[in-house]
């Protein structure tokens, strides 16, 4: 038989798994997402003859973003919109990517955010009366997260805003230029 111990540390003095098996593997879901641990394992031939496994560790998946703003289909979207997703606990660094494709095979801006916001910078705009998909995943050094679920917006034209001539401006030349 065998002991599998996983834990936080590598002593194993507060292991959150301590179980007694006959099997040679084990599926859980007790772990938390973007955590490192250690694990080992003890095989028993009898109560006093037994033999200790080397420690290994590994660092459990990170947790998928979820997307907030815009929403889902949202369309009348400023060329520089803000996009926000909910935060991944101690998540510090994300990843971001709006696409023109639902197959991201067309990718017109990346960014790796430090917080779960993100405003399109002016040297970015997106264009007028378009479709754009975009997703974010949590980083953690070099390991990616899954990916979010794909969101999808549209475009539209802020509102022009009219110069010149002023309103009820009277004594207008018929060659006219419009601001």
């Amino acid at each position: 038989y065998y002991r599998l111990q996983v834990s936080p540390n590598s002593y194993f003095s507060t292991p959150v798994i301590n179980i007694v098996t006959n099997e040679t593997s084990y599926q859980t879901n007790e772990l938390i997402p973007n955590t490192q641990y250690y694990w080992r394992v003890i095989g028993y031939a009898s109560e006093n003859n037994y033999a200790t496994s080397s420690v290994w560790n590994f660092i459990t998946l990170l947790p998928q973003v979820v997307l907030s703003t815009p929403a889902n289909n949202s369309t009348c979207i400023p060329i520089r919109p803000t996009l926000t997703w909910v935060a991944v606990p101690g998540q510090q660094n994300y990843q971001l990517e709006i696409a023109i494709d639902l197959e991201f095979t067309n990718i017109l801006y990346t960014a790796n955010p430090t917080s779960n916001t993100h405003q399109i910078p002016l040297s970015s705009v997106l264009d007028n009366f378009s479709q754009y998909y975009w997703r974010v995943c949590a980083v953690r050094g070099g390991n990616h997260g899954s990916w979010s679920e794909i969101f999808t917006f549209k475009t539209s034209s802020e509102k022009p805003e009219l110069l010149s001539p002023l309103h009820q401006a009277t004594s207008q030349n018929v060659e006219l230029t419009l601001d």
